[in-house]
């Protein structure tokens, strides 16, 4: 059975490639050889391509600072703000680069473990590969496609992919964990008062913890690799939008493309998906009476929801906000808003 980081080199590849992952030893299988130096070429050529990222955007986006009109000024400031964004973007993927390799080796360890305890699919190779390697590397080549003609939304997005790619495994494992304790009856049956639960259940439940615990783990270097980028990320997208507000109201034809912020929904739907799986063990174990299990059992379940007061599923931006569905609504005014102050600006140049 292969390993995480067997079909996540691909990507890993891929993104050092377009300078947003520059560690070092990517091409070999151990995880444990991964790295970060400072000063090495991976991040010399991370430097170089950045450089080249910005002037692409100068080269596209020049002809709008000789034009002397108000709408066109505006603009000036979302090139200013695309700019700061995409160096921003680059400050984070170099800074938090060496904490990577922490979180590819807890992945990569928990898939080796995972098969001596839980309950899990064994699906074909090829189905992993394609599951786990062909389709995030071709969402990523095809969105590099899609925006060749603005080069610093590499940095601006692809880090995103990445994120996805960790956020989406972390969620499978927490997936998996929650059908074991269904598949080998540790779970409160509200419906079956004659439910037996095996004496030595607390020996499983005990492994299945520190599969949890490494998870949890996982979702905390995830928030430190990410969260300080998407903290940083969603400032900018709100200036933006603010901005082009502004520039609605003084040109109500204009046309500003708004499809790069979307991303940003997808983040919030896939970190609420991972905090709902993991913990959904708690409702799984609460229920359970202590009548029917045996005492080491019942500290066992105590133990293990504690853990889950103590340190919650979630991944946290920075420790500005949390990412779960309530920051979906905040976005999704912002774009509201938008689209009455554009409404409003017609009416008026209608009457």
């Amino acid at each position: 059975m292969k390993s995480f980081y067997w079909h996540f080199r691909p990507t890993a590849v891929l993104s050092k490639c377009l300078g947003v992952f520059p560690l070092e030893n990517v091409l070999n299988l151990d995880a444990s050889l991964l790295n970060y130096k400072l000063f090495s070429w991976s991040n010399l050529y991370s430097l170089i391509i950045f450089t080249f990222y910005i002037n692409m955007l100068y080269f596209c986006s020049g002809f709008i600072f000789d034009i002397p009109s108000v709408s066109h000024k505006f603009l000036c400031y979302v090139v200013y703000v695309m700019v700061i964004r995409s160096f921003l973007s680059f400050m984070c993927c170099s800074h938090n680069s060496r904490k990577a390799p922490k979180l590819i080796r807890l992945l990569d360890t928990f898939d080796r473990k995972k098969h001596q305890i839980l309950v899990v699919n064994d699906y074909s190779t090829t189905f992993n590969v394609f599951m786990w390697m062909i389709i995030p590397n071709l969402v990523s080549i095809t969105f590099l496609y899609l925006s060749l003609e603005e080069a610093a939304h590499t940095w601006q997005i692809f880090p995103y992919f990445i994120y996805l790619h960790f956020a989406v495994k972390i969620t499978y494992n927490f997936i998996e964990i929650n059908n074991t304790l269904v598949n080998k009856n540790m779970i409160c049956d509200y419906l079956n008062k004659d439910i037996n639960y095996d004496p030595e259940m607390y020996v499983t439940l005990s492994k299945i913890r520190m599969l949890h615990n490494m998870l949890s783990e996982c979702v905390t270097e995830l928030g430190k690799c990410y969260g300080t980028s998407i903290a940083l990320d969603q400032l900018c997208i709100t200036t933006v939008f603010i901005v082009n507000i502004s520039v609605y109201v003084y040109e109500g034809d204009h046309n500003t493309e708004f499809s790069k912020c979307n991303h940003n929904i997808s983040v919030i739907f896939v970190s609420d998906e991972l905090k709902v799986r993991g913990s959904e063990v708690i409702s799984l174990l609460y229920g359970i009476p202590s009548t029917a299990i045996s005492e080491k059992t019942q500290q066992e379940i105590n133990s293990f929801l504690t853990q889950l007061a103590v340190r919650p599923i979630e991944v946290s931006a920075a420790g500005y906000f949390v990412l779960d569905k309530s920051q979906t609504l905040a976005t999704i005014c912002r774009k509201a808003e938008l689209s009455d102050s554009r409404q409003q600006r017609s009416r008026r140049l209608t009457l």
